[in-house]
């Protein structure tokens, strides 16, 4: 006899087993599992954060639009940069270049725009075809040496 229920079970790569919710009607494979996914990466989540380095300096991944980020929009992303005491870094220079390393390819320009507060806006953020992307955010405060940061996500077809 068949469940009338039919939970997923998705492997990421370098995580433990997750437990999916899926309905017995619509079966979508979650952005991690596309076969364009391998090796390590990030699993979104809004509010995420990283260390740049050299440089203590914390980037947080505040939230994007769409989230998580999609293949084929212009994806838009709001960063948070703090110093080592939890102050904003105001006036840094940002450069973003998304990359692709299974393709050897990167994407369009992303234009930053600073918001005040240590809050930066960084749109648009093409991720052109599914596979992992890394994102790479040079940071050069005013005044202090640069760091560099990388989130890494996998992004499914949708």
């Amino acid at each position: 006899m068949t469940s009338p229920f039919s939970p997923c079970l998705a492997l990421l790569v370098s995580a433990p087993l997750l437990l999916l919710g899926c309905s017995h009607d619509h079966h979508e494979a979650p952005a991690d599992s596309s076969p364009e996914c391998s090796g390590d990466f990030d699993r979104y989540e809004a509010g995420m954060s990283r260390l740049a380095e050299p440089g203590g300096i914390t980037v947080e991944l505040e939230e994007s639009a769409p989230a998580p980020p999609v293949v084929k929009e212009d994806n838009v992303w709001w960063l948070r940069l703090t110093d080592g005491e939890g102050a904003p870094i105001e006036g840094a220079e940002l450069v973003v270049t998304p990359y692709m390393p299974k393709h050897l390819h990167g994407s369009a320009e992303v234009v930053v725009e600073e918001l005040g507060a240590g809050r930066f806006k960084l749109s648009p953020i093409d991720l052109m075809m599914p596979g992992v992307w890394e994102i790479p955010v040079s940071i050069t405060p005013a005044h202090a040496e640069a760091s560099e940061v990388t989130f890494r996500f996998c992004i499914a077809e949708q």
